[in-house]
């Protein structure tokens, strides 16, 4: 409800849009995360492999999307723009290094509730590293997000 609240503009068409395509995208994480905690489950497979299996298909998957997209694209092909997403791809994979290991040592279920905090650390880092403070709505919504992660892990551990 948090993340769903940070992001609605009401009568806002590209809202909608994007509504469709968000549950599209957390029907496809949830899967993931079911998936590979089940492969954990009963084998000795290390999550490093699962997740250079995992990385090296989307890499593949984007090289042959995006590479193309940014040929065409000529404020793309920018150098600056290359280093950025090599610094995103650095910490994207670093970020799922961590989640694929959370996976195995503590299931899918708290790892997916831990791993959506990302959207409120995302506006508290944004907000130190801008040195900007966020309205009021954007503070109770990043508390819900805590919130709610927070009573996911405690109903899970009683």
């Amino acid at each position: 409800l948090g993340v769903v609240l940070l992001g609605f503009t009401p009568g806002q068409l590209s809202f909608d849009i994007g509504f469709i395509f968000a549950l599209l995208c957390t029907l496809g994480w949830g899967l993931e995360a079911v998936v590979v905690g089940y492969g954990f489950k009963n084998s000795s497979i290390k999550d490093q492999y699962a997740l250079t299996i995992r990385q090296g298909i989307s890499s593949l998957i984007y090289l042959i999307i995006m590479i193309p997209i940014l040929f065409h694209n000529p404020i793309s092909i920018h150098y600056n723009a290359f280093i950025l997403i090599g610094c995103s791809a650095l910490f994207g994979t670093l970020s799922y290094l961590c989640y694929y290991h959370s996976i195995k040592k503590i299931g899918a279920f708290l790892s997916m509730s831990l791993n959506i905090t990302y959207s409120a650390f995302a506006i508290i880092l944004t907000s130190i590293l801008t040195m900007t403070l966020p309205d009021i709505k954007t503070v109770l919504c990043t508390m819900l997000i805590l919130t709610g992660s927070i009573l996911v892990y405690f109903k899970r551990m009683s």
